[in-house]
C-alpha cells in the first residue's frame, strides 16, 4: 500500500515542476504514489513530465482551476494513508514524507504536518527562511514560527503540508469538498 500520495500540482510551470517532480519520487524510508495534476499549462512542461517519468499519471484539469480546483481533484484521486500537497516549485528534502509519517503515527490526534521552508535561489537550496508553521499572538494576529524543533501550530504552509487523510475525508464529508471552490488559491 502507498503510504503517501504526493499531490504535485502544475500550471505552465516549466522548468523548475521537473525538480520538483524528482524531489517527490526521491523520498526514502516512505512508499510514495506521486499524482501530477496539470491545470491547463501550454509551456510544454506536460509533455517533459510525460517524457521523464512516464509511470506518474498526470491528471489534466483543461483549463486553470486555481489551487482549489487542482488540490480538491488530486485530493480525491489519492489512495495513500496521508496526502501531501506540494507546489510546482518546491524541493522536497529526501526524508521530508518520512518525518511527517513518523511525527503522524507517534500521535494519532495529528491531522496535518508542515515543514521549515526555505528559499531556493536559481535551483540551489538556501538557508534562507521562506515559511513555515503559523501561530497566533495575543491579538490574533499570525506569525511564522521560526522554531528548528517539532511544535504545535495553528496553521502549516500551503506550500507542502502533509494530511492524515482520514482528516481530509472528514472534513470533505461535512460540506462535500476539502477546498472551498469559491476560492481559486
Amino acid at each position: 500500500m502507498t503510504n503517501v500520495t504526493i499531490v504535485l500540482l502544475n500550471w505552465n510551470s516549466y522548468p523548475v515542476v521537473l525538480d520538483a517532480a524528482a524531489s517527490a519520487l526521491a523520498q526514502h524510508d516512505v512508499q510514495v504514489e506521486l499524482l501530477l495534476v496539470d491545470n491547463g499549462s501550454h509551456d510544454g512542461s506536460v509533455a517533459e513530465l510525460r517524457r521523464r517519468f512516464p509511470a506518474v499519471p498526470i491528471k489534466e484539469m483543461g483549463s486553470n482551476l486555481g489551487f482549489t480546483g487542482g488540490m480538491n481533484a488530486g485530493t480525491e484521486a489519492a489512495q495513500g494513508e496521508f496526502v501531501l500537497w506540494q507546489n510546482a516549485d518546491l524541493v522536497l528534502a529526501e526524508d521530508y514524507c518520512a518525518r511527517a509519517v513518523a511525527a503522524m503515527r507517534a500521535d494519532p490526534t495529528i491531522g496535518a504536518v508542515g515543514g521549515r521552508v526555505l528559499r531556493l535561489v536559481d535551483g540551489r537550496r538556501t538557508n534562507d527562511f521562506d515559511a513555515a508553521g503559523y501561530s497566533l499572538s495575543p491579538a490574533h494576529r499570525t506569525a511564522f514560527v521560526h522554531a528548528d524543533a517539532p511544535r504545535e501550530v495553528v496553521g502549516v504552509s500551503g506550500s507542502c503540508p502533509i494530511f492524515r487523510r482520514s482528516a481530509l475525508e472528514q472534513i470533505r464529508a461535512a460540506v462535500g469538498y476539502v477546498l472551498d471552490p469559491s476560492y481559486f488559491t
